[in-house]
C-alpha cells in the first residue's frame, strides 16, 4: 500500500495542479463542450500521470510499454511505496451545481484485480477521484481511495463486460481517506461477492430477455410486408 505521507502528497498535488488550472482558466472550453467526456478524461489523465511521474522520479513505473501501456495496465501510474508498486487509476468526472453526478465510468477488469490480489502482486487499488464541478470558473475536487476498502458500495460489476464500474453520484460524497491495508482474505471475499451477485443479476436478465422474446415470437406472421420506418434511414439520395 501506499503510506499515509504519500497519500496525502498524491491528493494535494493533484488538487493544486487541477485548482490552479481552473482558476486560470484553461478548463473553462473544456467544460462547455456537449462531448466533453472522453477528450477531457484522456487530458486530465495525461497531465496527471506527467505531474506524478516527475513528483515521484525514481518511484513510479508502468505495465506495459508505449501503445500497449494504456490498453494493458491496470493503473494508469504505478508508485512505490516501502519497496512495492502501487496502480493508481486516474478518473475524472463533471457534474452541474446542483445536481448529482452521473454516470458509471469503467474501473477495472473483476478478474485481472481479484487474480492480482489472490497472487499477492498487490494489497491495495488506488482511485485518483478528479472531480470538476462546471461553473465560471469551474471547481475541482480530488479524493484517493483504496478500491479495495469501497469496493461493495461505490462500485458496480457489468458481468457482461467483467468490468467494475464507478457509481459516480456515490463520490459527491466521498469516503474518508482510509491510510490501512485491506486484509486480503476479506478484500478477496468482498470482490467474490461482488462477482456472483452481478452473475446472478446477468442471468436473470438474461432469462427475463429470452422470456419476452419467446412472448413476442409466438404471435409473428412472416406472411406480411415488410416495414422499413423504424429504420429511420436516412432519405434516398
Amino acid at each position: 500500500m501506499l503510506d499515509e505521507e504519500t497519500q496525502l502528497d498524491i491528493a494535494q498535488a493533484a488538487q493544486d495542479r487541477w485548482t490552479e488550472r481552473c482558476e486560470a482558466g484553461e478548463m473553462a472550453t473544456y467544460m462547455q463542450r456537449k462531448e466533453r467526456g472522453h477528450s477531457l478524461a484522456d487530458f486530465v489523465e495525461d497531465v496527471t500521470v506527467t505531474m506524478l511521474g516527475r513528483r515521484y522520479a525514481g518511484r513510479t513505473a508502468f505495465q506495459g510499454s508505449g501503445a500497449k501501456r494504456r490498453r494493458r495496465s491496470m493503473g494508469d501510474i504505478w508508485i512505490e511505496s516501502g519497496g512495492v508498486f502501487n496502480p493508481i487509476n486516474i478518473k475524472t468526472g463533471v457534474k452541474e451545481p446542483g445536481r448529482r453526478s452521473g454516470g458509471q465510468p469503467n474501473l477495472v477488469s473483476l478478474t485481472k484485480l481479484t487474480e492480482a490480489v489472490f497472487r499477492r502482486w498487490i494489497d491495495s487499488y488506488y482511485l485518483l477521484i478528479i472531480r470538476f464541478v462546471a461553473r465560471e470558473p469551474p471547481i475541482v475536487a480530488v479524493t484517493l481511495v483504496d478500491l479495495l476498502h469501497i469496493v461493495q458500495e461505490f462500485a458496480h460489476f457489468d458481468a457482461g463486460t467483467g468490468q467494475l464500474m464507478l457509481r459516480a453520484s456515490k463520490f459527491d460524497d466521498p469516503p474518508a481517506p482510509i491510510y490501512t491495508v485491506a486484509e486480503p482474505r476479506a478484500a478477496l471475499a468482498h470482490l467474490l461477492a461482488v462477482r456472483e451477485d452481478g452473475n446472478r443479476r446477468l442471468q436473470a436478465k438474461r432469462e427475463s430477455d429470452l422470456a419476452t422474446a419467446k412472448a413476442e415470437m409466438a404471435g409473428f406472421d412472416g406472411s406480411g410486408p415488410l416495414e422499413q420506418t423504424g429504420l429511420e434511414l436516412d432519405t434516398p439520395r
